[in-house]
């Protein structure tokens, strides 16, 4: 038996942890739904811009949910209304997170789809499959028409809409991304137990069922291991959500058993290789996250990859990184351009629990004046200061001076935006989307419990960890451009692409081939 039958096998359904529910006290209810509103009220960046270019009112709706609590006994009722709330904002960063049994449990079809471009037209692909789908002949390549029953480009709009992506083409990368990969503690469960698949092989249609499994590996987690330790609990900017799918993906569809705890190093976020076209040599360096708690090492490696590739061309590939350190982000900026950078800016909102904190924390000194100046002037933002250290950023030396690109989609989030603002701003080169856009989540994201630690120390009250292992991230401060784009924030925006690719199928069976050459063909025109 092959590992990922294994998996399979020893996978319990969905449908048998269904109806799981526990009932809390109303006072527990009460408290959880004032803990979520007052992060939102006081902490929450994004508000104002979140009320207008969403048109919601999440300080109202969690009003009037506080209200109907007491008809609400079981806990993950509750936790489907308040993510229910948390979702409209559209915002990856600002999320309920289920407590265990739920905290590393991923729901999973033994099936991997990616959307790809054929004869000029968007097509969903099988590129891994075990299980029922081995058995019935889907292999990669097949191509999915229908799920159950519903033509497949539909069903993804449908489940776009569900999605946290801050604009059309985000929340279409996660739908896409999350097909068949669901982190129970941060997505939208399923709502079928099983699901029929339809694909076409051989110009035939292919029926397929199979159920819903939830796969909880007993193992130390690939994400959230930097975000508790030390400073970088503050400099943290990434989509919880897309790293435990991504982790799953690893887990699920590796070909061979493998050490989830040796893969969460950060050496296992890089991908590196040096492809020739013609007589040009092209470094081509992968980047899966900027997950690390020792920014300069993580920074010190990539310069070590790019020294070693030796060439006079770069292509950088965030595709698909959820983020991590901002200091891993601006770190490897600050290689790839001549001059010292100029950091992205990063505001607070201006509310009374900011004040405090930033008035009685050494760590937001620099945020402290204009908070507290913000009673008289009515700002509604602090004003924008840096978060990597100006003594980290001036001891880094530029490794490349060479041309580069920067490959991005609509998942490339946080500190991945950071980096790809800021390599825009800069003039650096080429930034190819495979996806009209990136995913445009601009903050620095502070997990509840640190937010209670500070509001604690700082003498805001009402401010209580959450009960139950219950947890919740929330956008505390915001990043805006820097040079022509000042002040304009990255939140829904991100950094556009200058040119645009349509993967093909020979790119996702493969080693994205066609898609590199196509980049090293933009460099050369730099």
């Amino acid at each position: 038996m092959s590992y990922q039958n294994s998996i399979a096998e020893r996978s319990p359904f969905l449908s048998a942890i269904r109806g799981s529910e526990r009932v809390i006290g109303l006072y527990e209810r009460e408290f959880i739904v004032d803990q979520v509103y007052r992060a939102i009220r006081e902490f929450y960046v994004h508000l104002p811009i979140k009320r207008s270019s969403m048109g919601v009112d999440p300080l109202q709706e969690l009003r009037v949910l506080r209200d109907a609590v007491r008809f609400i006994e079981g806990d993950l009722s509750l936790y489907a209304r308040l993510r229910n709330i948390l979702r409209k904002l559209r915002d990856r960063h600002t999320n309920l997170i289920l407590p265990p049994p739920w905290t590393n449990a991923t729901a999973f079809l033994p099936i991997a789809l990616e959307s790809v471009w054929l004869n000029g037209r968007r097509i969903v692909m099988v590129t891994q499959s075990f299980g029922e789908y081995e058995a019935h002949g889907v292999t990669k390549g097949s191509i999915l028409t229908h799920w159950n029953g519903i033509e497949i480009g539909r069903y993804i709009e449908a489940l776009a809409n569900e999605t946290l992506g801050a604009n059309p083409f985000a929340r279409i990368a996660l739908a896409i991304r999350s097909l068949t990969s669901r982190a129970l503690a941060h997505d939208t469960w399923p709502i079928e137990d099983w699901v029929t698949l339809t694909f076409e092989r051989n110009g035939n249609p292919v029926s397929v069922p199979a159920p819903w499994r939830v796969y909880n590996p007993d193992v130390v987690p690939l994400v959230s291991s930097f975000v508790d330790q030390g400073h970088a609990s503050t400099t943290t900017g990434w989509d919880e959500q897309l790293a435990e799918v991504n982790k799953s993906w690893l887990s699920l569809f590796s070909a061979t058993d493998i050490d989830l705890t040796r893969a969460s190093s950060f050496e296992s976020n890089f991908l590196c290789s040096r492809r020739t076209f013609g007589k040009e040599s092209v470094g081509y360096l992968r980047i899966f996250s900027f997950e690390s708690d020792d920014p300069l090492r993580f920074v010190e490696h990539v310069k070590g990859k790019i020294d070693e590739l030796d060439v006079p061309t770069l292509i950088v590939d965030v595709r698909g990184n959820p983020g991590g350190n901002i200091l891993c982000g601006e770190g490897v900026l600050q290689l790839l351009v001549a001059r010292h950078i100029d950091p992205a800016p990063v505001s607070f909102r201006n509310t009374d629990a900011i004040r405090r904190i930033c008035s009685s924390n050494p760590m937001f000194d620099e945020w402290r004046y204009s908070t507290v100046a913000s009673i008289d002037t009515g700002e509604v933002f602090s004003q924008g200061m840096q978060i990597s250290p100006r003594e980290y950023l001036s001891d880094l030396q530029p490794s490349f001076s060479g041309k580069v690109a920067l490959i991005v989609d609509g998942l490339s989030y946080s500190t991945t935006d950071f980096l790809a603002a800021g390599f825009r701003d800069h003039a650096r080169g080429a930034i190819v989307g495979v996806d009209p856009m990136m995913g445009a989540g601009g903050a620095n994201v502070w997990n509840h419990d640190i937010i209670a630690g500070f509001s604690h120390a700082s003498g805001v009250i009402g401010v209580e960890k959450l009960p139950f292992g219950l947890s919740m991230n929330v956008a505390v401060r915001r990043s805006t451009g820097t040079s022509a784009f000042e002040d304009l924030p990255v939140e829904n925006f991100g950094a556009a692409p200058n040119k645009t690719y349509q993967m093909s199928v020979d790119d996702a069976l493969g080693n994205n081939e066609r898609l590199i050459e196509f980049v090293s063909r933009e460099l050369m025109f730099l």
